[in-house]
């Protein structure tokens, strides 16, 4: 059986369209716009790092109201401006991989 050989230029073409896919991603990759504009229009007013922006969203309604739901929030000592806390939720009856909490203070609050 003969073995064909492949042009060179084949070889430069794909090499070039393998650095171009590279250096031009999709847009799959970008954040959305809603999500840029803000970070870019809160960043010098929160002094949010880009490692803790958070995507945000409200919640308007909770269609499991269950009497049993617990958080319970563990500080060492007094709150201060920046710090580590420990956040317990019980009361879950059935978790899902879907289920998150946030919980988002001003620094100011009490």
């Amino acid at each position: 059986m003969e073995q064909r050989a492949t042009p060179h230029h084949v070889h430069k073409l794909s090499f070039i369209l393998l650095i171009l896919s590279l250096a031009f991603p999709s847009s799959s990759f970008e954040l959305r716009p809603s999500v840029a504009d803000s970070t870019f229009l809160h960043r010098n007013d929160t002094a949010i790092s880009d490692f803790r922006v958070l995507n945000r969203r409200a919640l308007f309604q909770c269609p499991d109201l269950n009497p049993f739901l617990q958080i319970n929030v563990t500080t060492q000592g007094d709150l201060s401006d920046e710090q580590f806390i420990t956040v317990n939720v019980s009361g879950v009856l059935v978790p899902s991989d879907g289920d998150w909490v946030a919980m988002v203070s001003p620094s100011f609050s009490k």
